[in-house]
């Protein structure tokens, strides 16, 4: 403000009165619009949360899963190997390779290197048990002991058919013989029996 003097003339003007200031009161639109949009993002949120949860909990049992299946293939595997490892199949393979079974083995006796037992050739039909042949041996012995009970009995057969011929013959011979008496009877003999 300066201290100028006033000219002459010149109408003062009306004092100046201050005008009453509202109360300030919040936006209400934009209050609206930024909870609407954190109420937004919050249920996204917890929808991919969600999401992904789920497809975690799928992936577990997934691997649940696998690792049921190789479980259980592990179990196979030890069983296989069990039965594979078993005397009766290591008997069995030691067969396939032209190994026999020798029931009188010898033992290498260390540190001295002495032999305990007799050295003993074996022909392989020592052990009779069918753990020790392959299913070849058992084919063809199968196959030996059909052929010889069919030759027994055809060899049983051929017998009784000899027997049943002799027996034949036997009784021919007695008939023929039987015959030759009734030839030599005179012709016009009264036959026994007949009454006329």
């Amino acid at each position: 403000m300066t201290a100028l003097l006033k000219p002459a003339g010149s109408k003062v003007p009306p004092t100046l009165t201050g005008v009453p200031r509202k109360k300030a009161k919040a936006a209400f639109a934009p209050f609206v619009v930024v909870l609407a949009l954190v109420l937004g993002a919050g249920m996204v949120g917890q929808l991919a949360l969600s999401t992904a949860l789920e497809a975690q909990s799928f992936a577990i049992d997934d691997l649940r899963q696998q690792s049921t299946d190789l479980d259980n293939q592990l179990s196979d595997l030890q069983a296989k190997v069990a039965v594979a490892s078993s005397t009766t199949s290591l008997a069995s393979q030691a067969t396939k390779l032209g190994m026999k079974p020798n029931p009188y083995p010898i033992q290498l006796a260390l540190p001295d290197g002495k032999v305990v037992g007799k050295p003993t050739v074996v022909t392989g039909d020592e052990v009779t048990s069918d753990a020790y042949r392959t299913p070849g041996q058992l084919s063809r012995q199968r196959t030996s002991a059909d052929a010889a009970a069919k030759k027994a009995a055809d060899a049983a057969a051929a017998k009784k058919a000899a027997a049943a011929a002799a027996k034949k013959a036997d009784a021919k011979k007695t008939a023929d013989a039987a015959a030759g008496t009734d030839a030599k009877k005179p012709a016009n003999a009264p036959k026994k029996g007949n009454p006329r």
